[in-house]
């Protein structure tokens, strides 16, 4: 059900600002559980902060006994900057993700070309999180004309071919910008318009979701159907699932709960070795059919959907999912209750959103610091080698020239 991406994934997504508060993000939720892709797999496990920097200064070492490969260095120091900069936003330190992403614009700029897209598509995502709307949309407008640059064949780091990667990210920034902004009534316009300048982006199951999310918000029955008959989602098992997810979603609003119930019996009975992939899009898979059971009354399937989704979770050590199942649990015992606190305060977050506030670990934050702080030096020094080999190549061509 699709590729590892893990915690290498090269971009990062916002769909909540990690200053919220637990009963904002409580208010929130219901909305932006129609806004978040079930079919987008560009995302980052979150495990805890610690972890996550060991796992890129070792990947950055690695880079750096390895130069020779400068294909595989310079996609381990793009991970590694822009997890660093998604890091630093979910702690909070908003101005100093900023200037990272600002950094490894220049960076990528002057020494990887292949790289310089995704940290453009992180200064966006990190100013629609914070609110600043306007720049977020300048900002975007910004990222297609420069993709414009290349090549409809130039392939950027990890694979992805420019053009259609930037399409795909104007469109899902630009709907959630207009949702923030005009609301709901905002989208049926802007789905016309992605469909007429992307005509290849409007026969994809990407934009069937968007506009079967649209009808729901609008409460558009034609417009749900329209995205729901369209034949893109026929493409793969995963979006097969998906459209039946939103199918029953959309059928149990309207009162008619059967195939939802259906649907979250038979996924609640499936082994947790049935929901492989290593992708957070499963994940949101299991969060989706937990909160459709919960809608359906289902109690005893989204109790067995929940602890699946703990124990992948738990496989793919994505701390804010094991946290926020922790706390879902129905199990009241004192001991129960304390286990998504206990696990909260280690995760090195100072918030995760949808869960109240919880105990924060002084000494576990400062050691995190430490870490980041180490993180920072490593990839400033990484920078600055590149700066150097870019000099000395200089040097020798200008030697070249005069003895020529």
């Amino acid at each position: 059900m699709g590729k590892d991406l893990g915690p290498s994934s090269l971009s990062f997504n916002f769909l909540h600002s990690p200053q919220q508060t637990a009963s904002t993000s409580l208010r929130v939720a219901s909305l932006e559980a129609w806004t978040d892709s079930l079919l987008d797999m560009d995302r980052v496990i979150r495990q805890p902060i610690r972890n996550w920097v060991l796992e890129l200064l070792q990947s950055i070492d690695l880079c750096d006994g390895q130069r020779q490969n400068k294909e595989a260095c310079d996609l381990a120091i793009s991970i590694a900057s822009n997890n660093y900069a998604l890091m630093l936003y979910m702690l909070g330190q908003h101005e100093l993700a900023e200037l990272a992403c600002h950094r490894q614009i220049r960076f990528s700029n002057q020494y990887s070309p292949a790289a310089v897209l995704q940290p453009h598509i992180n200064l966006i995502r990190l100013h629609r999180g914070i609110g600043h709307y306007q720049l977020a949309q300048q900002l975007l407008e910004e990222l297609l004309a420069k993709s414009r640059e290349l090549t409809t064949t130039t392939a950027i780091l990890g694979g992805r071919v420019g053009s259609e990667f930037v399409e795909e990210i104007y469109f899902h920034e630009n709907f959630l910008l207009t949702l923030k902004v005009a609301g709901p009534r905002g989208l049926p316009d802007l789905l016309g318009k992605i469909e007429v300048k992307f005509p290849v982006l409007g026969e994809t199951a990407a934009f069937a979701e968007r506009m079967v999310m649209a009808g729901m918000l609008c409460k558009d029955a034609a417009m749900v159907n329209e995205g729901l008959s369209k034949a893109s989602w026929k493409t793969s098992s995963h979006n097969n699932l998906a459209r039946a997810i939103y199918a029953s979603y959309w059928m149990a609003s309207q009162g008619d709960r059967r195939q939802a119930v259906l649907l979250v019996q038979r996924m609640a009975g499936l082994e947790v070795t049935s929901y492989q992939s290593r992708d957070h899009t499963i994940l949101r898979i299991l969060e989706r059919l937990f909160a459709l059971a919960q809608f359906v009354e289902e109690d005893k399937s989204a109790d067995q959907l929940n602890e699946i989704r703990a124990r992948v979770a738990g496989r793919v050590c994505d701390v804010y999912v094991q946290v926020v199942a922790a706390y879902h649990r129905k199990d009241r015992r004192e001991c129960s209750r304390n286990v998504w606190r206990n696990i909260a305060s280690r995760s090195g977050y100072k918030f995760i959103p949808g869960i109240p506030n919880f105990p924060l670990r002084k000494r576990t934050l400062a050691a995190n610091q430490v870490l980041l702080s180490d993180l920072d030096t490593k990839i400033r020094a990484i920078y600055r080698s590149y700066e150097a080999s870019g000099a000395a190549i200089m040097r020798r061509m200008k030697t070249s020239t005069a003895w020529a």
